[in-house]
């Protein structure tokens, strides 16, 4: 039995001959390269080398399996597999490949498998897009979206997307939340607006939107709203005209009911506290006119007790004797010093909050000719 020679690569390829075929190749766009069924790299184009880094005798001695993340391997593995038994005859795959120098590029693969008029498969021709670039791109655009939507969840903020011509509105996650709307179960619309606004700030917010479209101004105002379960929020509304087309207003909701209500806090703190303030300036005010009349209450006995010692004095230097009635006005004044002191005390006792008020009963008339 004579044995089935294997086929030279000119048996396979494109005839060498077909010069605008293999400048087309050559000068592609993408890289282009010619693999065995077995997986071994055949031919390819400059764009392949400059993306990939080989040369052209380097990446003959290797096989695509070589040069594929191993993550990505056993997908492509399949493919080709498929591809072999007839199952499909091309597919598209991203893929993380090896640079010549150890880093890995990201790829755009697409894969053919060319059969002869046998329908024998002859070999794969695979074209690769460095999408490097494309996809950290789209990473760092996710991570960026995904820190935005934290942010705004954390802020309280919402945001939404109104295309003037057809009133179609568009609402992000946290539009849904500051609303208390479910979004699996409604569409966002003027409507579930114009239900939840408060019905005092409805025409006033109203009247601002349309002046900011009209002036082509932003819009930033205040209002409230209900939501479904009852609970009133303060919103801070902000709007503008898209910058990316005429027909589109973009905007955001914040909830500022918590600072709010915090300003209104303080607000009522700092009327207490200048009520605080008032009340003490006139119980400042009442204590000195106190100390005045105590003052003057004291200095009347002690001036009166000082001038009759003064003439019993002089009376005892000259040899007379003092009479009963100046010591009794003398023991009076001092009594009634006495009383002023015991009073005062009482007055710091009550400031303080320890005075102990015992009710007795008193001669309202001996108390007055006492005094008179």
């Amino acid at each position: 039995m004579k044995r089935e020679e294997t086929p030279s690569l000119s048996d396979i390829l494109p005839s060498p001959n077909d010069e605008r075929y293999w400048h087309a190749f050559d000068y592609a766009g993408n890289g282009m390269v010619f693999i065995s069924p077995e997986g071994q790299f055949l031919q390819a184009n400059r764009t392949f080398y400059e993306i990939t880094g080989y040369t052209e005798e380097e990446i003959k001695k290797l096989s695509f399996m070589d040069v594929t993340k191993s993550d990505d391997l056993e997908r492509d593995v399949e493919h080709q597999m498929k591809m072999l038994a007839g199952e499909i005859s091309k597919y598209e795959s991203e893929s993380y490949v090896y640079h010549r120098d150890g880093r890995l590029i990201c790829v755009r693969l697409r894969v053919a498998l060319i059969r002869n008029e046998k329908n024998e498969p002859l070999y794969f021709l695979s074209q690769i897009e460095d999408i490097t670039q494309r996809r950290k791109l789209e990473e760092d655009l996710k991570l960026n979206s995904h820190r935005l939507r934290l942010a705004t969840s954390l802020a309280k903020i919402g945001v939404w997307d109104l295309n003037l011509k057809t009133a179609e509105l568009v609402w992000d996650r946290g539009m849904y939340e500051i609303y208390g709307v479910d979004p699996t179960q409604k569409q966002p619309g003027p409507e579930i607006w114009e239900k939840s606004v408060h019905p005092d700030d409805k025409e006033p917010t109203l009247t601002a939107f349309d002046y900011a479209l009209k002036q082509g101004t932003d819009l930033n105002t205040v209002f409230r709203i209900t939501t479904p379960s009852g609970e009133e929020r303060i919103l801070a509304g902000i709007a503008s005209p898209s910058q990316a087309s005429d027909d589109h207003v973009v905007g955001v909701n914040i909830d500022i009911t918590h600072d709010q209500r915090q300003i209104e806090e303080l607000r009522q703190l700092n009327i207490s506290l200048a009520d605080a303030k008032k009340i003490a300036e006139e119980a400042t005010a009442l204590k000195s006119r106190f100390l005045d009349i105590a003052a003057h209450e004291l200095r009347t006995p002690i001036t009166t007790f000082s001038l009759i010692l003064q003439i019993s004095q002089k009376k005892l230097e000259l040899g007379h004797p003092v009479e009963a009635e100046s010591l009794r006005r003398m023991r009076m004044q001092s009594d009634r010093i006495s009383r002023l002191v015991v009073e005062l005390l009482e007055v710091s006792r009550l400031e303080r909050g320890v005075l102990v008020i015992k009710p007795e009963r008193i001669n309202l008339v001996s108390s007055i000719q006492e005094w008179v």
